[in-house]
């Protein structure tokens, strides 16, 4: 209340007016009255709201009521102000406008749980109909007995002492689902500070924890597979090993690798290899026991941890069904229908005592290679006593010693004339004859080559050691002349730099023209490495002849060769492996390549011949030269001249014609010798595929 003088200045105020005007100020009351000259009447009572704001930036509103102070004379002398200050109702009427309306369960309960009040949020989400008493509720009626009784051991306590507890809870709703909230408890004190009652604020965190469980899935899982990734396996087995500690039961790995899956990537193309990768993880999952886990380790590693094993038998048992469940090909709608056969080759671990996680991974991955060098499609074990090296260097060690041991040989399959049967050339397969394993397949040692950068020497054997049987069958007057040799070279030799220098001086050594090499390389990196194309020229602008090897498996264009020319293009063997069946699609690939090959005036040969319905369908399409095993496998230089010899004189016998001297095909009457760096591509370096019936 205060008092104010006929001009408005404030004569007196009480404690709570002069928080808003002081004594001696002037005020004023045009807003008041109608006309604000004029001011109320004697014995009238005008009434007015106001509002200001304090120096904390609150605004408060203010109910006022004015009336006229008149002297003895009935003169008005002044106005008298009696006011009160409406914020709070004001406030309070705003709060329970935003509590009723608000989505997020608003309680008020006692001390020991009952509700006092709760809001419309509230009764929707326990199904309370209207607006009825709540006090017959608990707040075990919101968050379960559990869930109340967890809240009284840690975030009433917390409360109590802190004023406020903000946190992770469950809501049960009226349906009987669980709806998960973040949390604000705020206790209340009465005049005395003592805590009387708790306000409960329940906001819906479900989108916020769905992102949260999203974003903790894919941390510990593989995009591609949806199966754990390396980081997660490593944390799995860390935890097995320490039960294993506990309990003594050790723990399993297995190691597996993927067979040939490069090819696949790189004949059929990334999709393809992504959906291979999925189908294959599927297969792994299906096979697991309760308890184990799979897990994408990288690229086309999986490993399998098995834990409590109480055999070891029962371990190399889930290997093997691991390495079966690749028998049945897969179907790939990406490349075209197509069927895959790949196969594992897998690593067996057992943990020891002393084994770490590393130390575990690291004997199953050398397992693995043990299974590669074997023949791969195979399963291998190592138990926690055989000692470990890095695989890579083991492998590099071992290449290196075959290398410069004379342990390498070249064999030689011949090419055959599809219509007089005489041979007219020869794939040759690089093998390693182990002193302990015996003959050991190309596939299991050309990554170890590329990935040690054992490839050069490798690579430079083969090239010596071809060029000179070529020579020695050159100087040979029973076999045709001029000795043509085909070496397929992998992109890290090309990008060497200088072997199209290094390959002509070798010719020239042995006393060979340039055209009597032919270099080879496979459909993917001739499609998509630009350096490579101009290490070919190099090749070409030398006199060297360039073949494309696997043709027909990707997406090389007419315009591509036309902008980089080539000699020979070599059918790819599954296109070869469809011709028998009628597959009437393969068919037209093969025939497409045939005519792109007559537009640019380039030899044609098929590999993976195995069925005489093959090589009719072959002719037909008007393909001259073929190889596979139909004719021979891979034979020694001796052998493969003795072979030669021997079919030229049945050939003879049969009034055969001598293969043309000249031709799209057959070639300008020489014999071609094929060293495939890449392994027996007709056999065991590509994977093998079945093509569906259209």
């Amino acid at each position: 209340m205060f008092t104010a003088d006929a001009d408005g200045v404030v004569t007196w105020a009480n404690a709570a007016a002069a928080q808003l005007i002081s004594p001696g100020a002037r005020w004023h009351l045009d807003l008041a009255l109608d006309p604000p000259a004029a001011g109320p009447a004697v014995g009238s009572t005008v009434r007015h709201r106001t509002s200001h704001v304090d120096p904390n930036g609150q605004e408060h509103v203010h109910a006022l009521s004015l009336s006229p102070a008149a002297d003895g004379t009935g003169s008005v002398i002044g106005t008298i102000v009696e006011g009160s200050d409406a914020s709070v109702r004001q406030q309070t009427t705003l709060l329970a406008t935003v509590v009723a309306s608000t989505s997020d369960v608003v309680a008020i309960m006692s001390t020991e749980g009952d509700l006092r009040f709760l809001n419309r949020a509230g009764r929707e989400a326990l199904g309370v109909q209207g607006r009825g008493p709540v006090r017959q509720l608990h707040a075990t009626s919101l968050f379960g007995v559990e869930g109340w009784m967890t809240l009284r051991a840690t975030a009433v306590p917390y409360a109590t002492t802190r004023g406020t507890w903000s946190g992770d809870a469950q809501l049960h709703r009226e349906d009987g689902s669980a709806l998960p909230v973040s949390l604000v408890l705020v206790a209340h004190r009465d005049p005395l500070g003592r805590v009387d009652r708790f306000s409960v604020v329940a906001r819906d965190a479900s989108d916020q924890k769905a992102v949260e469980q999203r974003l903790a899935r894919e941390a510990i899982t593989d995009a591609l597979t949806g199966l754990p990734n390396r980081a997660h396996l490593q944390e799995v087995l860390r935890e097995g090993l320490a039960r294993s500690a506990e309990h003594g039961r050790p723990v399993g790995v297995l190691f597996c690798d993927l067979d040939r899956f490069k090819q696949v990537n790189d004949s059929l193309g990334h999709l393809a290899g992504d959906r291979l990768l999925h189908v294959v993880a599927g297969r792994i999952r299906s096979l697991l026991r309760d308890g184990d886990v799979a897990a994408r380790f990288g690229g086309d590693e999986f490993l399998v941890v098995a834990h409590d094993v109480e055999d070891p038998a029962a371990v190399l048992n889930l290997a093997e069904r691991v390495r079966a469940a690749l028998d049945d090909p897969v179907r790939l709608e990406e490349a075209g229908g197509r069927q895959v056969r790949l196969s594992f080759s897998i690593g067996v671990a057992l943990s020891g005592p002393e084994d770490t996680v590393k130390g575990l991974i690291a004997r199953a991955d050398d397992a693995m290679y043990r299974a590669k060098a074997r023949g791969k499609n195979r399963v291998e074990m190592l138990g926690p006593d055989e000692q470990h090296r890095p695989a890579a260097a083991v492998a590099h060690d071992a290449l290196r010693a075959a290398i410069e041991g004379h342990q390498l040989r070249l064999h030689y399959q011949p090419i055959m004339d599809l219509t007089s049967r005489r041979v007219v050339g020869a794939e040759a397969l690089v093998r390693w004859r182990h002193p302990q394993r015996g003959l050991i397949p190309p596939s299991a040692f050309l990554d170890v080559a590329e990935q040690t950068g054992l490839m050069r020497p490798l690579g430079s054997w083969v090239l010596a050691e071809a060029i000179e049987q070529a020579a020695a069958w050159a100087a040979d007057t029973a076999l045709p002349p001029g000795l043509r040799l085909h070496l397929n070279l992998s992109t890290s030799q090309l990008l060497e730099g200088d072997v199209a220098e290094r390959a002509t001086a070798i010719l020239a050594a042995f006393g060979l023209p340039a055209h009597a090499l032919c270099v080879e390389v496979d459909e993917r990196t001739f499609d998509s490495d630009e350096l490579a194309r101009t290490q070919l020229a190099a090749f070409r602008e030398r006199g060297v002849r360039v073949a494309i090897d696997g043709f027909g498996s990707g997406i090389t264009s007419i315009q591509q060769l036309r902008r980089h020319p080539v000699d020979v293009l070599k059918l790819d063997p599954e296109l070869v492996a469809g011709l028998a069946g009628g597959d009437t699609a393969l068919g037209a690939i093969a025939a497409t390549v045939r005519t792109m090959a007559d537009a640019l005036a380039v030899e044609v040969v098929a590999e993976g011949i195995e069925r005489n319905e093959q090589v009719a369908a072959l002719r037909g399409l008007g393909i001259a030269l073929g190889q596979g095993f139909l004719f021979a496998e891979g034979l020694d230089g001796d052998s493969f001249a003795d072979h030669v010899r021997a079919r030229a004189g049945e050939a003879a016998a049969a009034g055969a014609p001598s293969s043309s001297p000249a031709g799209r095909s057959a070639g300008p009457g020489t014999a071609d010798a094929d060293v495939d760096l890449g392994g027996d591509l007709a056999e065991d370096a590509l994977p093998r595929v079945d093509h569906a019936a259209p």
